[in-house]
């Protein structure tokens, strides 16, 4: 349940809810977003984009990139990774990834720019 005492437990309410598309859970899954813990957040703004509401939240999942925890910062760019979105947005999610101290979100900024560069690249040549 994503009111669950236990966050391991919202965790992966948000998690299913998200693979599930659940629709009908959007509202529960945006009010959840204030949650304490960042990775609780993680999965449920990427619940939320998997429904179509990556206006909001994929600019929160770039924003958790730059948590003082690392970890949490490298599942925000798994996150944004698992959208399949590449926009400017995201371009900018890279480079904080590429600026993060910690080398797997490096890793995460590098690929993430290098798609966003290629998606550029291909629109200029067509």
């Amino acid at each position: 349940s994503l009111t669950d005492s236990d966050p391991v437990v919202r965790y992966w309410a948000a998690t299913w809810l998200g693979n599930l598309r659940a629709i009908e859970c959007r509202d529960g899954l945006k009010i959840a977003t204030h949650d304490a813990v960042p990775t609780v957040r993680v999965a449920l703004h990427l619940a939320l984009c998997s429904m179509g509401d990556a206006d909001t939240s994929l600019p929160a999942l770039i924003e958790l990139v730059d948590d003082p925890n690392l970890l949490v910062g490298l599942y925000a760019m798994n996150a944004v990774e698992q959208t399949g979105i590449l926009n400017a947005s995201v371009a900018t999610g890279a480079e904080k990834g590429l600026a993060s101290p910690y080398d797997g979100t490096q890793r995460y900024g590098r690929r993430l720019k290098k798609k966003c560069e290629e998606i550029v690249r291909v629109s200029r040549n067509e």
